[in-house]
Order: C-alpha cells, then sequence, then structure tokens
C-alpha cells in the first residue's frame, strides 16, 4: 500500500506509515522470541528453526524493495525542507540508515548475495541458541546432601529440591546453571568442592560435544565479515 501510493513520498505517508504497519506480526514474533528465549521446549524449537529463516527472508522482502527504499530515499533527501520534531527526525535517520544497512543500495545480485548470508547467519543463529539453553539444561548440578548446601537459604534449598523433583530426582536438590559465565550460587555456597563442580559446569558449556558452539561462532564471524565487505564497510 505504501509503494502503491501515487502521492509524493511524506514523513507521514511513508515513514509514519511503515512504523504502524506489522504491528501484529512483530508483536506475536516479540512474544515468540521470548518465550523461546526462556520457557521453551523441543516443539517450540523445532517450530524455530523452521520460521527463523522465513521471519528473515521476510525481512529482506522489506528492506530490500526498491520502491518501498525509493519513498524513504525521497523523504529523508528532502529532509531538511521539512517541519519536524527532533523525535520525527531520529525515527527518520534510523528508517534510513536501517534499510541502507539492510542492503537496499546493493545492486540486484549483491542483494541476492546478502539475502543467501542472512540465511545462513539465521539458521546457525538459530542453532547457536538452541544449543545454549541445551547445554544449560544438562550443566545442572544434582546434590545428594543437604549439607553440601550449608550457605543457601531455606527458600534456595527449597526451590533447589523442587527443581530436582521435576527432573525425576526426588530427594536430591537440583543447581540450576544460568546463563552467565558467573553463577550467583557460588557467592554464598561454603562448600568448595561443590562450587567448584558448579563453576566448571558452567564455564564448560559449549565447547564439546553436540553442542559445541566453537564452529558455528567462528562461521558466523565470517559470515558478517562477508556481508561488512559486501556493504562496503571496512571491517
Amino acid at each position: 500500500a505504501i509503494v502503491e501510493n501515487t502521492e509524493p513520498a511524506s514523513f507521514e505517508n511513508t515513514i509514519v506509515a511503515i512504523e504502524k504497519s506489522g504491528v501484529d506480526y512483530t508483536r506475536a514474533v516479540k512474544i515468540f522470541y521470548a518465550l523461546t528465549g526462556s520457557a521453551t521446549n523441543d516443539s517450540l524449537q523445532a517450530i524455530k528453526a523452521e520460521l527463523a529463516p522465513k521471519i528473515t527472508a521476510h525481512g529482506d522482502a522489506i528492506t530490500m524493495n526498491d520502491a518501498l527504499f525509493q519513498r524513504v530515499k525521497a523523504v529523508y533527501d528532502n529532509r531538511a525542507a521539512m517541519t519536524m520534531t527532533p523525535v520525527d527526525a531520529r525515527l527518520l535517520e534510523r528508517y534510513y540508515t536501517r534499510f541502507v544497512r539492510a542492503g537496499a543500495q546493493l545492486d540486484a545480485k549483491g542483494k541476492e548475495q546478502l539475502k543467501k548470508l542472512n540465511e545462513e547467519e539465521s539458521n546457525l543463529a538459530t542453532k547457536f541458541q538452541d544449543n545454549i539453553l541445551k547445554a544449560r539444561s544438562a550443566a545442572a548440578v544434582i546434590v545428594d546432601k543437604k549439607e553440601d548446601l550449608d550457605g543457601m537459604s531455606e527458600e534456595a534449598i527449597a526451590a533447589a529440591a523442587d527443581a530436582a523433583k521435576a527432573k525425576g530426582q526426588e530427594g536430591k536438590w537440583l543447581i540450576e546453571i544460568v546463563n552467565t559465565t558467573t553463577q550467583p550460587v557460588l557467592s554464598t555456597l561454603k562448600n568448595r568442592s561443590l562450587r567448584e563442580r558448579i563453576f566448571k559446569a558452567s564455564t564448560a558449556r559449549n565447547s564439546s560435544g553436540d553442542t559445541d558452539n566453537s564452529a558455528i561462532a567462528a562461521r558466523l564471524a565470517q559470515l558478517r565479515a562477508q556481508k561488512a565487505k559486501l556493504l562496503g564497510f571496512p571491517n
């Protein structure tokens, strides 16, 4: 609808129109990614693996739409003659920059190259995140004796017992590994051996086995370097 508007491009009929478009889609995507980044499961992860490249392709279809970009560019090029609030001016700048950095100024061949790089990056990023979630779950530390939890609050100990029960380890305690290198529980636990187990479980994640992210991280860096070069950035 924005592209087919026969009126000259203006801040209202182009930038504001883009800003207001796809509200339901954006809301759904944000909720979905928040869910798969926290309370996820195998079914959601499978859906995410299928959807991620489609979502990326959908974004590319918008930012690489030349007719749409030309309207954005027309408003941007004419900004000095327009009366805008600082907020409006910033929104215009962000949209123009977003389109340019997404490859709107590339030729047809360059756009196709960028789409392929984006698709591979999307698939790898999804796999990377999936590995993190799996490794975090697998790294959880099971404690057999309550006395080893000396230093933890009774509430935290009760939560650890509930977590163990939920994993089929009733009568034991489960220390969840959170998604940081340093685990908060290390600051209160007095048992040095248990602290060592938790620390090693935390720092060893995603460095070996089926959830090893080393090769994925290296490839993601290569893809981003290739994208930077394609877009004309020196690094």
